[in-house]
């Protein structure tokens, strides 16, 4: 048994075409659009602790005065955080 499927017509090709390219626009729109509004893009968040050790890395000696001052204050704000 043999079913005769009609030939689309041409106003309904044009609205599938142009259908379809406006799904494929929209998809690829959303998807920049996504990258776009991640902040991760455009920022790297450092946590107080990542931070607090790229600032020690800083000095040069184990012994300096500053690096031990700034130690100090580090562990005195980070004492009542509890993670």
């Amino acid at each position: 048994m043999e079913v005769d499927i009609p030939e689309e017509s041409k106003v309904g090709k044009k609205l599938t075409d142009l259908t379809t390219k406006r799904v494929i626009i929209l998809v690829l729109s959303m998807m920049i659009a996504i990258m776009l509004f991640n902040p991760s893009l455009y920022y790297d968040p450092l946590s107080s602790m990542n931070f607090g050790i790229k600032i020690f890395n800083d000095f040069s000696s184990v012994l300096d005065p500053n690096l031990i001052l700034a130690f100090n204050i580090y562990v005195d704000e980070h004492k009542v955080i509890e993670y």
